[in-house]
């Protein structure tokens, strides 16, 4: 009796004992990595138009179209250069020329004009910079955006000078145009924006010459889609 009494113990002790469990942890899932963005890096080529003379700098086209598409914006010109002026720059030892860019921006001739360099000079020398802006814009033409002379010779300035007329702006916006073909660039067409300046004096700045900010609004509604085509490779 007392065998059987601890064989009976045994088993309903056995039978009353918990099963062994075994825990698996759930690892949380890594959160998303976020990889900043580098803004597109922009350089412009460019004259008074591009350096916004007679206004605050920040209603340039430049700065404009920067805001518009948080461009990174490098600015290679001044008040006065022409396209030989330009190649001086070039042969010269600018720290904007030791890299590459996105975009490059092309705004130059209304003082080759203004200059009465001849168009068979002023071609040639347009050509050079394309080839060179092509380069800084790694190599493809695609990448680079002409813009057309403005007419100044509208504006209350130009007319008092009478140095050119508007055939001759459009002589050199002709030439402009079969140097830009020719290498495959894209272009941007505001010479018809300037010309309605002759009616709306809002368009441009104090000094009767170059233009306001809200003109370059104007300016910068053309080149956005241009931009924005180049750097997504359409």
């Amino acid at each position: 009796m007392k065998r059987l009494a601890f064989l009976a113990f045994i088993v309903a002790a056995c039978s009353t004992a918990e099963p062994a469990t075994t825990t698996t942890e759930t690892q949380p899932d890594p959160s998303p990595t976020t990889e900043a963005v580098e803004p597109v890096r922009l350089l412009a080529l460019g004259d008074s138009y591009t350096v916004a003379e007679a206004i605050d700098p920040e209603g340039g086209w430049p700065a404009q179209l920067g805001d518009r598409m948080d461009l990174d914006t490098t600015i290679v010109g001044e008040t006065g250069w022409t396209t030989g002026r330009m190649l001086v720059e070039f042969d010269g030892d600018n720290p904007a020329f030791d890299t590459t860019y996105d975009v490059v921006v092309v705004e130059l001739g209304v003082n080759d004009a203004y200059n009465l360099v001849p168009t068979e000079v002023f071609g040639p020398s347009l050509s050079d910079i394309l080839a060179k802006a092509v380069d800084l814009a790694g190599g493809d033409p695609d990448d680079v955006v002409v813009v057309s002379i403005a007419d100044y010779t509208i504006t209350p300035f130009g007319i008092d000078s009478g140095r050119v007329d508007s055939e001759d702006i459009g002589r050199f916006n002709a030439t402009l145009r079969g140097i830009v073909s020719a290498a495959g660039t894209r272009f941007v067409d505001v010479t018809p924006l300037t010309l309605e300046a002759a009616d709306d004096p809002t368009l441009l700045a104090s000094d009767g010459l170059h233009y306001s900010a809200s003109m370059y609004t104007r300016w910068v509604d053309l080149l956005e889609p241009e931009i924005r085509a180049a750097t997504s490779g359409d």
